[in-house]
């Protein structure tokens, strides 16, 4: 691994508990952290830097984000459904979804991925969790489409979670799938042979119910005890009034209420959108007790609202991309602020701290993730897998400011230019927005979408 036996040094770096002045930081060669201290002095100068063994970083250094929640596949669809009629609304869009997925196959779905990965990773997420349920692209066994997510991130030099989602149902009453739907459709059998794929991979395995339409309760309880007590459990919830609707006329409860009746929801559980959320689900996410994941770029382009943080202060949250209208958690985190601004009606809107907001809000998006992830990550500590940033401490928008202060100038408008290196366990996969084979991924890219555009 590039620079292993000598270690960096970072002029400065976000740890767990707040910004470091000169850390020194090396890993193995697994790509895992095995020191993260703060070395005495103020050294700063190239020759003594490298006297004890360390390059000195281009500026200062911070934990990657995790991507909680992606569908790799639907950034295809950008441009296409941005221009809805007046009656549309998030099922209109998902119509519009479905005819992309008829079009698909195994090999278009690992070129959609590894660009929609390699756009990730030179945006700063270095991390991701896939929730996938094209299972039989093209009439493809579920073991085919599996596979190509798995060499999509390879490709991309992303860290993979796969979440192969159980999908079996048209909605919570038990109707029978369209005809549309049958591409999601999967066996529990072909579940337990897919999580034993993934567990002898270099991927992380997650287990996923759609939703409380798409997996009625067996089937919820099936995936909790496939999981034992440590793989994470991801699933929709809450995300549109009829869906809460649904759930509460055949369940008795709100999603997110069912789910803590059934389950008692902990920090593995990741809870994706729940825009909808009813008070007291907002108390369940309040408690701190779930990881709700938050996926503000698309949740506004479906139009499915707007979570209220402000109500569930405590609630642990992490970001996801979902369908990619954006790539760039610097602006999921961007949504999340300015929403929170907005309702507010002021620009304080946290207590006060010694971080600014911007790096206020990355610290905390990042280290809820390791249960939800199956992957020490988004921290920088000892233990952990190496998967960082390096701000480009002389990038136009960055330079003069404090490192405190480049996180926030980054997070509310910067850009992947502005990122010198991304890393992923420990070896550099971008510099400066730009991936390390974004030739192949572009070309791969190209010919994919003139497939399934022409």
């Amino acid at each position: 691994m590039s620079g292993e036996s000598r270690g960096f040094l970072a002029p400065a770096a976000l740890l767990p508990d707040g910004w470091h002045e000169n850390v020194e930081l090396r890993w193995n060669g697994d790509g895992f952290l095995t020191t993260v201290k703060t070395r005495s002095g103020r050294s700063g100068s190239p020759a003594d830097d490298l006297s004890v063994g360390l390059t000195r970083l281009a500026g200062p250094v911070i934990a990657g984000m995790p991507n909680l929640h992606s569908h790799a596949f639907q950034r295809s669809l950008l441009g296409r459904v941005q221009r809805p009629d007046p009656g549309d609304d998030f099922w209109s869009w998902r119509r519009l979804m479905y005819e992309t997925v008829d079009a698909l196959t195994p090999d278009l779905v690992y070129k959609l991925s590894a660009w929609t990965f390699g756009e990730m990773v030179a945006s700063g997420y270095t991390s991701v969790v896939e929730f996938h349920y094209v299972h039989r692209p093209g009439g493809a066994a579920p073991a085919e489409s599996l596979n190509a997510i798995l060499e999509a991130a390879r490709t991309a030099g992303i860290r993979l979670t796969v979440a192969p989602v159980l999908y079996r149902w048209a909605d919570s009453a038990g109707s029978a799938l369209g005809r549309q739907q049958r591409a999601f459709y999967l066996e529990r059998d072909e579940v337990v042979a897919l999580a034993e794929t993934i567990r002898g991979s270099a991927a992380a395995l997650a287990l996923a119910p759609h939703s409380l339409r798409a997996a009625n309760a067996d089937d919820i309880h099936f995936l909790v005890d496939l999981a034992g007590r440590s793989t994470p459990l991801h699933v929709h919830v809450s995300e549109q009034p009829a869906e809460v609707r649904e759930c509460r006329n055949n369940l008795g409860f709100t999603p997110i209420e069912w789910l803590d009746r059934e389950f008692g929801l902990n920090p593995r559980w990741g809870l994706v959108h729940g825009t909808q959320a009813t008070q007291t689900e907002l108390d369940i996410l309040d408690s701190g007790r779930p990881t709700l994941i938050l996926c503000p770029t698309t949740e506004h382009d479906l139009g499915d609202g707007r979570f209220p943080l402000e109500k569930a202060p405590s609630a642990n949250w992490g970001i996801g991309s979902d369908s990619h209208v954006s790539l760039s958690p610097a602006e999921e985190l961007r949504t999340v602020l300015y929403g929170l601004r907005a309702s507010a009606g002021k620009r304080a809107v946290f207590e006060a701290s010694v971080m600014s907001d911007g790096a206020r809000l990355w610290q905390a998006a990042t280290s809820v993730a390791p249960p939800v992830s199956g992957w020490p990550c988004g921290e920088l500590r000892v233990g952990a897998v190496a998967d960082f940033l390096v701000l480009d401490g002389e990038a136009p928008d960055l330079v003069g400011l404090t490192p405190d202060e480049m996180v926030t100038a980054w997070v509310l408008s910067g850009q992947a230019r502005d990122l010198a290196e991304v890393r992923v366990g420990g070896t550099i996969v971008s510099r400066r927005g730009l991936h390390e084979n974004r030739g192949r991924l572009d070309a791969d890219w190209r010919q994919a979408m003139r497939t399934l555009r022409g």
